[in-house]
């Protein structure tokens, strides 16, 4: 089975449960079946975008897909958004 065919497969489970109930959307499985189709996605791959203070200093990365911000000095040991998961790869100053 290909990651297409998994994607597919997924959807069309989580399409008959959203066409059996009327708030399926609400359901734990709907959303679980979601994350799994996220999670076989490609996923985007860009640059942290670098937020500098008044005195030049790095203070905040923020993705460049979902515009996550990092918290002070946090951003050090993210290679992914922890927000949206795209990778990033270095820094787009």
């Amino acid at each position: 089975m290909t990651r297409d065919d998994a994607i597919k497969e997924i959807d069309n489970l989580r399409n008959d449960i959203g066409s059996a109930y009327d708030d399926a959307d609400q359901s734990p499985m709907w959303y679980a079946l979601g994350m799994a189709i996220e999670a076989l996605q490609e996923r985007k791959t860009g640059k942290w975008i670098i937020e500098k203070d008044c005195e030049g200093k790095t203070r905040t990365l923020i993705c460049p897909f979902c515009k996550w911000k990092s918290g002070i000095h946090a951003w050090e040991d993210y290679n992914f958004c922890p927000n949206c998961g795209a990778k990033m790869e270095g820094y787009d100053e």
